[in-house]
């Protein structure tokens, strides 16, 4: 049932496995980095506000989806930092 592997050939050559670079630890401002959304949507008393409204939003709604934006950038630096 299994083949029988020849003398001239390992299993391991038969199942190179491309090992990947390993990446580089998180340093402390990694996680600065990566906290600042958590600390930035923490307190909603600091912007549960009308106005400004921003393109007919209010305020309150506009912060929190400016936050998808600026978290994803935030975590792409991050990642291109650790994976360069």
């Amino acid at each position: 049932m299994s083949k029988e592997v020849s003398s001239n050939e390992t299993k391991d050559e038969r199942h190179q496995i491309r090992e990947a670079a390993p990446a580089r630890s998180l340093r402390a401002w990694h996680y600065c980095v990566l906290s600042l959304p958590f600390f930035g949507l923490l307190l909603p008393s600091f912007y549960a506000r009308w106005s400004p409204e921003i393109f007919g939003f209010p305020f309150f709604y506009a912060y929190q989806f400016l936050w998808i934006f600026v978290s994803a950038a935030l975590t792409a630096l991050v990642y291109r930092s650790i994976t360069k």
